[in-house]
């Protein structure tokens, strides 16, 4: 293989590495602000049954699950 041959392969390496950090910024910045906006939600009402009988709410993180 020829030196120019492989100057080509690197560069066309470096070109889809670079690509491929451009798509997981992208990720990372979606990641990012869903987990910002998460917080900013308002709190949904409490879900019903089939029945219409309300189903239990989240469980206090604080307490024991035995």
């Amino acid at each position: 293989m020829s030196l120019s041959e492989r100057l080509r392969r690197i560069e066309l390496q470096q070109e889809e590495q670079r690509q491929t950090s451009a798509r997981l910024e992208q990720k990372l910045d979606a990641l990012i602000r869903a987990l910002a906006a998460e917080g900013e939600e308002e709190p949904q009402a409490p879900g019903t049954s089939l029945d219409g009988d309300a189903l239990p709410g989240e469980r206090n993180q604080s307490q024991s699950l035995g």
